[in-house]
Parts: structure tokens; sequence; C-alpha cells
């Protein structure tokens, strides 16, 4: 065992050892579950504080039936042998109402082929995960209009989300996921004390003395600098800021607009992962030439033998000659060093960015947990980038971003 490991097996027993002596019991911990994860370099481990500030995503206990599968990030031990990043609710029958568990705003809805996604935000921190799966082909469209609510609304706790459709009374239900900045958590140190007697009696009638949370919380391996060198690059002229903020920059913007000092600078992958997507064409109204490169970062947290795992995010790449000649384009797609369907690791370059003009740049973005159409090949969301970044990177980007916003922040939002 190398020395980082015996390290790390060191501060993770000396953890373990004092949160026992600060709760009394290790039983809602189960760290050491979780060490060969950790000691394999896959995942690194913390443990939330109790916030208390969510309420049963069920408006009411008597219409649901259990909760089949709740949030684990092992496989041996936990009851329903696999990791899985949220709770299973189960209705007692069809049209049973789910509510807002915190006060916020919805960000997104999704519609699949047998199932609705929601996103609600309760602030810039955390996000709820709402997937009301009917489980039956084509049933997607019926359960969106038993949806009460719209993209931008912006709902109280414990107003109604919607009611899921039971297609399929053996397996409908809704998977509820807590993130925090974009990564799932055990959710049970969020929940006020009467909805974690509620969820945990609704587990008890499938795994009698289960825990709600098995293994412990675990984050992926931090970005680093979309960017090769540092020196490499003029400034950055525009961090992220959703709408109605108000960044230096002057408007929304979904990335890091990223602006080299010459002629085919290197860009590397932020994550390692595997290329999604490589599309050239012309966008904007000036119809410039462009190529995005879509990567999705490898899982963090799988369970090989039965193919389960946590959603992984992506970052994305957007070459913007911001030249109008296709023989631009055509030398800015020869530049790129990935393909389809490539394994890349971080650090391996995506490509060379062809800068016709001062104007040319990247268009870097993040987009989080589960929200990559891999059919299509593209971002269906992105977000604030900077809690993906380790701390050097993230100081790296700052120093650029300074050079035209002196103080500015990476991201902005409302």
């Amino acid at each position: 065992m190398s020395q980082i490991k015996i390290f790390r097996l060191i501060l993770i027993i000396l953890l373990f050892f004092i949160l026992s002596v600060q709760s009394g019991s290790a039983e809602e911990i189960d760290v050491l579950d979780f060490l060969p994860a950790i000691l394999a370099g896959r995942a690194s481990c913390d443990i939330d504080p109790a916030r208390e500030i969510l309420i049963p995503p069920y408006s009411n206990e008597s219409d649901m039936q259990e909760i089949r599968g709740g949030f684990s990030t092992v496989v041996s031990g936990s009851p329903q042998n696999m990791v899985h990043d949220g709770l299973d609710i189960y209705p007692v029958e069809d049209l049973k109402p789910f509510q807002a568990a915190c006060s916020g705003r919805i960000e997104r809805i999704y519609t699949f082929d047998d199932q609705v996604t929601v996103m609600l935000a309760c602030d810039s921190t955390y996000l709820l995960q709402y997937n009301f799966e009917s489980q039956s082909p084509g049933t997607g469209q019926t359960q969106l209009e038993n949806m009460t609510v719209e993209e931008g609304q912006t709902v109280s706790q414990g107003d109604i989300i919607g009611y899921l459709y039971v297609a399929n009374a053996e397996r409908a239900h809704v998977h509820f996921t807590f993130l925090k900045n974009w990564v799932p958590r055990c959710p049970e140190p969020y929940f006020s004390q009467e909805a974690r007697n509620s969820v945990l009696n609704l587990i008890h009638k499938v795994h009698p003395g289960a825990r709600m949370c098995y293994g412990c919380n675990a984050n992926p391996t931090p970005l680093v600098t979309p960017y090769v060198n540092e020196s490499d690059m003029v400034q950055i002229k525009a961090g992220y800021s959703s709408e109605n903020s108000s960044p230096p920059w002057g408007s929304a913007h979904d990335g890091l607009d990223i602006y080299p000092d010459g002629d085919l600078k290197p860009f590397q992958a932020a994550c390692s992962g595997k290329v999604i997507s490589v599309m050239s064409e012309q966008a904007g109204t000036e119809s410039n030439w462009q190529v995005e490169v879509l990567v999705g970062c490898n899982d963090y947290v799988y369970d090989p033998d039965k193919g389960n795992y946590f959603i992984p995010s992506a970052v994305s790449y957007v070459f913007e000659t911001m030249s109008d000649v296709q023989a631009d384009g055509q030398t800015q797609l020869a530049n790129i060093s990935v393909a389809k369907g490539q394994t890349v690791s971080q650090g391996n370059i995506i490509g060379y960015l062809h800068a016709v003009n001062g104007n040319s740049h990247i268009h870097f973005g993040v987009s989080p947990y589960g929200a990559i159409s891999y059919s299509m090949g593209i971002p269906l969301l992105k977000v604030c980038p900077e809690p993906f970044f380790a701390t050097n990177p993230k100081n790296s980007i700052l120093d650029l971003l300074h050079i035209a916003w002196p103080s500015a922040d990476i991201c902005y939002q409302n």
C-alpha cells in the first residue's frame, strides 16, 4: 500500500472516530463501508452536517406504499445491494401528489419516453430532482400533462409539483435526488425530524431497520483548466451569469469566454471521460464557423456488477473562429484532436483554436448531473462551473478574468 493510501486510511479512521464520539453512534455514518472506493482513488468522502431544510417530497405519507431504494455509494451492506443516488418512492395508486420539499425556482422540466424530470433549485447551492417515472413506453406526454409547474416558476415549500401517472402498477415511482452543487448527496441531514421519520417509515416497510443512506457522500474528481497553459491566454472576457443577475460583462452567459494569445493554442480535457460529440456548424447572426466538442466525465460512483452509477457531468468546448469563411471552419475542424466515442484522460489535448482574429475564443461550459442528451450529443443545461474546479485551476481562471474585470467573480446568479 502506498504512503498516500495509508495516509488516506488514517484520516478516514480518525474522522470515523471523531464523528462517532460526537454523535454517540456510528450507525448513521457508514464511512468504513466506503473505504475501498476512497483507497482506490475513485472518490473523496465527506459528511454533511444537519441542515433540516426539507419536508417530504410527497404530500401525504398515507398516499405512499413504500420506499424501495435509498441513497447508497456502496454495494456491500446496503439493502438494495447497488449504488443508488436517491429515494425510489412508490405510491399506493394512480395520480398521488408530490410536493416541493423546499421553496425555490423550477429550473428545468425534461420530458422523456416514459418519464418527466423536474429540477427545483432551493438556492444557488441546493437542488432537488424529481423523476416522475410512469415506467411504460410512450407515456411521457401523459405524465407531463399531470405536472402542475412550469420552467421558471417560483414555488413555495409544500406546493404541488405534479401527480405521478401510474402506467405500470409494479414499477411506477418517483425517483427523488438531493444535490449540493449539482452532486448527489445523502438527503437525510437535510430533512426535518418529522420528514426524516416519515421517510424511514416508508423505507422500513421494505427493509425493516434499514438506514436512509449507506456509504458516505462522494465527490467527482475536480476539473483542471480547459486551457493547457495560462501564459497562452490573454484573458477571460465573460464568466457565468444567470438571467436577472448583474455581472460586469452585462448579460446572461452560460460559460467562460477564453481568449488565446495567438493562433493554435492548445486546450485540454478538464476531466477524464468519453467524447460524446464533435459538431461543426455556422452559428449566430453572423454565421461564424465553430466546432463544439462535448466530453462526458467519468462515473465516480458505480456498481460494475449491476451497471448502476451516478450520472456524470460533462464539459463542452466551443471553438469559435469568429469567421464566416468556410475554409476557416475547415481549418478549425482539422485542428480538433479527438473524435466521437474516444476515451480521454484529464489533460489530454482536445484541440487547438484557430484564432482568425482578436475575437476568436473558446466558450467553455459545464453541464451538471443528468443534464446531457447523449442521443443528440448536446448539453441540455449549463451551470456555474466554479464548484467543479480544484483550487489552483479556479485561481488561474480568476487571474484571467480579472484582466478584463478586476475583482469580478466567476459566477453571478440571482
